[in-house]
């Protein structure tokens, strides 16, 4: 079955690289793929270079793992078969205007970047299966692979140059660690799976920043759900909780040479001081408060966020919540009625989950709480109605309603009955 299913979207990702319409940020993706991959493989420490100003906010807001996932096979082509591509999309002008002025990319160029994007948007589909079938069994996540490769947000968002199909694949391999811890028994095998979840929520923050307060919210979830169904020691949750929380950090660290003390300003090195840099800083060149920059990115993302909103660039035509729910429940909606089946299948797991029996932990807590969160994180700080920020809000719910039509559909009656499940479930 997962044979199947690699073949299967395989087939249907890489086909519809070809056929997607252009998005004005490839552009920008893959001229800022260049830049920092050639700036790692240079070895460069200057500050400013990683910065990255002169790529906007494709610089440092952004963090640069999925640009090197572009950037090394773009490098690798260019340097045997095409030039480098190195231009912004002007939103200000149509798409022929862009082509003409040479803003967006070669075909070669674009190709090569969307055939990354579509291989992610694979690797999803196969934690999609993994993840449905270990919370309940392979027909669930046949079904919520089925359902997610019928959704045309999908497509669209894994076979463009763009870094939501890396993204959506670390957090769904995230929730595939959490079911597996709900399912731990040995301290090993919390431990370990504590670790998976670290390293993933990590990855995912070394894409976009929600990926760490995301995975934390799910991790969270799933160790205060262990607690109070009594099958985890608090000793054991906070060792794992420890684990996965550094591990987190140092992928996010490690993965970004701008929080490294290594890389100073131009003007540190030359001896002036900062207020941010330590006089010994100055001297040496090394910038020893540079671990500050990673918190404070929130800040200047929100500030980022402010100025676009207040630019008119959210497209918000009414009220916010409103429009997102008509989004998120009506306007990517593939099924007839999802409006009221996601919903109801959501209420009906985090019931199975929470009213099972003391001593008994339900693995299709991650499931829904995953789901949850990621609706939270939208309700409450989605700045811009753009459809990829839906997008692992509406692929969470396809797992969730696969998960409670499999179950439902294989009990005599379509009663949830606690306790009558069988261990897998």
């Amino acid at each position: 079955m997962a044979v199947l299913v690699l073949v299967v979207s395989a087939g249907v990702l890489f086909r519809a690289v070809h056929t997607t319409s252009f998005h004005g940020d490839e552009s920008g993706w893959i001229t800022s793929g260049y830049y920092y991959t050639h700036l790692l493989l240079s070895g460069d420490t200057e500050l400013q270079r990683w910065e990255g100003r002169s790529c906007a906010s494709w610089g440092y807001l952004n963090m640069n793992l999925g640009k090197w996932l572009f950037g090394f096979p773009l490098v690798f082509r260019a340097s045997r078969e095409q030039p480098e591509f190195g231009a912004f999309y002007d939103f200000n002008t149509s798409l022929e205007e862009n082509r003409r002025r040479g803003l967006v990319p070669p075909r070669q160029a674009l190709e090569t970047a969307r055939m990354v994007a579509a291989a992610f948007g694979v690797l999803c589909c196969l934690a999609l299966f993994a993840a449905g079938t270990l919370a309940l069994n392979e027909w669930a996540g046949l079904l919520a692979v089925a359902l997610t490769l019928s959704h045309r947000l999908f497509i669209v968002s894994t076979t463009r140059a763009m870094t939501d199909s890396a993204y959506l694949f670390f957090l769904l391999a995230l929730v595939f660690f959490a079911v597996r811890f709900c399912q731990a028994e040995r301290r090993s095998e919390v431990l370990k799976t504590s670790l998976g979840c670290g390293l993933c929520a990590g990855l995912a923050c070394s894409i976009k920043i929600t990926g760490l307060p995301l995975g934390a919210a799910v991790f969270g979830g799933c160790c205060l759900y262990r607690l109070v169904q009594g099958t985890l020691k608090m000793r054991l949750v906070a060792l794992g909780g420890a684990l996965a929380l550094v591990t987190s950090l140092l992928v996010v660290y490690a993965l970004n040479p701008y929080f490294w003390p290594i890389v100073a300003p131009r003007q540190v090195r030359a001896g002036l001081t900062s207020n941010t840099v330590s006089a010994a800083g100055a001297q040496s060149g090394l910038d020893w408060n540079s671990y500050r920059r990673f918190p404070r990115l929130f800040g200047k993302w929100k500030r980022y966020m402010d100025g676009q909103r207040a630019a008119g660039q959210s497209r918000w035509t009414g009220d916010r919540r409103i429009e997102l729910h008509r989004s998120l429940l009506i306007r990517y909606g593939g099924i007839p009625g999802e409006v009221a089946l996601v919903p109801v299948a959501l209420l009906l797991v985090f019931y199975r989950a929470v009213w099972a029996k003391a001593g008994e932990t339900v693995a299709w807590w991650p499931v829904a709480w995953f789901c949850l969160a990621n609706y939270l994180l939208i309700l409450l700080f989605l700045v811009h109605n753009w459809d990829r920020y839906y997008l692992p809000t509406v692929i969470a719910g396809r797992l969730v309603l696969a998960v409670a039509a499999v179950w439902l559909v294989s009990r005599p009656v379509c009663i949830p009955r606690i306790g009558a499940e069988s261990p897998s479930a």
